[in-house]
């Protein structure tokens, strides 16, 4: 991962995947965390950091559990 732990807006999240100003689709972004949180089946794996944004916390991986 390149940048685990790092909060990241959701203006800088949209315009970095869709290359394109967020000017009018505010709530997309919301709607794409959504769905990654129910594919992902942790929702604990993405942090909604308030008035902040998002960040994706690395889980931990338990030697031996692998």
């Amino acid at each position: 991962m390149k940048y685990p732990g790092w909060v990241f807006s959701p203006e800088q999240i949209y315009e970095t995947v869709w290359k394109q100003s967020v000017a009018g689709c505010e709530h997309a972004i919301y709607n794409v965390i959504c769905q990654l949180r129910r594919k992902l089946k942790n929702s604990d794996l993405i942090q909604t950091m308030v008035w902040k944004g998002y960040r994706f916390v690395e889980e931990e991986v338990t030697p031996g559990t692998e």
